[in-house]
């Protein structure tokens, strides 16, 4: 049996209501039975809880715990708290949020508010902490502004400090919209990128770009996943990222050069150099490397070499040409990134015997 459950001041959202409707369709075309907001009847089933409160969350996974009902969030983010008692369906929020700060990035927007951040919802906390860990240079707790109860209150505390940011992140479309109505009474525009797509945001291009949160995919998501779970009996739960979906018009922003320009950065600045500039790391790859390539003919050959053979009695040994020693031998230094077989052989001998 399938059981739906909803969070009551969630469900009135078109947040919610896509994922249901999804669901149902979905349900419906394999023909299952399913309830909606009623509590399981018999022991056994999966059941779907569709909102975005963590507490909600945890009493209804109490109820299908007491049925032995199997739990499957469907929500924008779990938490992980829920991680060992209900599988997750989930819009991958970290990725989008990632992309969203390097295309601001790409088009030289590097001084962005987070905008609308609801304490007790998980996907604005999520929001929240990948906006924190993606811009640590110099983003402060005064560059979120939540919405704790008036997002017009919220969007009049932004505007206060309009004049330190060139772009926007609002967390959902319907506080975007407010703000951009208050933008526009005090005349300012500023780049927003909101999550949601909906219609209403749409009509604030072009200063509005918006990231669907792919809610009309969760349904087939659930079906999948359901089947998974059923097929395989030793799977106690499963992790589920559905793809966010960006504004087509995003690309017409993000040049080859400008791509490139931002992974040859990354490619420097997020290095880990404490450890990979370590020599005693640096050998030991360079070893692993080697190693990882070798056959059972080259184990062999640094076998014989390392008991001072050379060339011509290893061949002789076994049963190769000349070349083929000498070639296999080129191709471990090469790998081992040594210029010579001296070199090789004294930095493989100390750290391997044979």
């Amino acid at each position: 049996m399938y059981y739906i459950f909803t969070e009551p001041l969630f469900s009135e959202t078109p947040w919610c209501k896509t994922i249901v409707g999804g669901l149902v369709n979905e349900l419906s075309k394999r023909r299952y039975g399913y309830t909606v907001n009623i509590l399981p009847s018999a022991e056994g089933g999966f059941a779907f809880l569709v909102g975005s409160n963590a507490g909600w969350f945890d009493e209804i996974i109490n109820a299908c715990e007491a049925f032995s009902v199997h739990p499957i969030i469907l929500g924008s983010q779990s938490d992980s708290r829920f991680d060992s008692r209900c599988s997750c369906i989930s819009s991958n929020i970290m990725q989008s949020v990632k992309e969203i700060l390097n295309y601001l990035k790409l088009i030289g927007l590097e001084s962005p508010a987070l905008f609308g951040v609801n304490r007790s919802s998980l996907t604005n906390q999520t929001q929240l902490e990948c906006f924190r860990s993606y811009l640590s240079g110099g983003i402060s707790d005064g560059d979120v502004y939540y919405n704790d109860g008036s997002v017009g209150d919220c969007g009049d505390s932004l505007m206060e400090n309009i004049h330190k940011y060139d772009s926007i992140i609002g967390v959902n479309d319907f506080a975007s919209v407010i703000l951009m109505k208050k933008l526009s009474e005090h005349g300012r525009k500023i780049p927003v990128i909101t999550y949601g797509a909906s219609e209403l945001a749409k009509k604030y291009y072009p200063e509005v770009l918006t990231v669907s949160m792919g809610y009309e995919n969760y349904g087939k998501a659930a079906m999948r996943l359901c089947d998974m779970l059923k097929s395989s009996p030793e799977t106690d739960f499963v992790k589920v990222g559905v793809k966010c979906v960006f504004d087509d018009r995003f690309n017409a922003f993000i040049t080859k050069d400008k791509a490139e320009a931002l992974i040859s950065e990354n490619l420097t600045t997020h290095s880990d150099t404490k450890f990979y500039s370590d020599s005693t790391i640096v050998e030991m790859m360079n070893i692993e490397n080697m190693l990882l390539s070798c056959d059972e003919t080259d184990y062999k050959i640094l076998n014989l070499l390392m008991q001072n053979e050379s060339y011509e009695d290893i061949a002789e040994k076994l049963f190769c040409a000349l070349n083929t020693v000498k070639y296999r031998v080129k191709k471990m230094k090469e790998n081992c990134n040594c210029s010579s077989k001296s070199e090789m052989l004294a930095i493989f001998g100390s750290y391997c015997e044979i």
